[in-house]
């Protein structure tokens, strides 16, 4: 992200999480591997810089579908 030393950056993540046979494994993923999990807070995105438009577009078409 360029960030010079000192410097911080909010991004949005989504942890996958499953177990197996007492075993537990996780995936974590961010919006610029454009996950496909749309159902992230609208108000997250005026906190993190664009990753994926794509990705954000989705989750705006997430969101005005519940609205109906």
């Amino acid at each position: 992200m360029g960030l010079a030393a000192g410097e911080s950056v909010c991004y949005i993540g989504c942890h996958l999480l499953e177990s197996s046979g007492g075993d537990w494994g996780y995936k974590s993923l961010d919006e610029s591997v454009h996950p496909y999990y749309y159902s992230c807070s609208l108000r997250y995105l005026d906190m993190a810089p664009v990753q994926s438009s794509e990705w954000r577009e989705r989750v705006h078409r997430f969101h005005a579908g519940r609205a109906v």
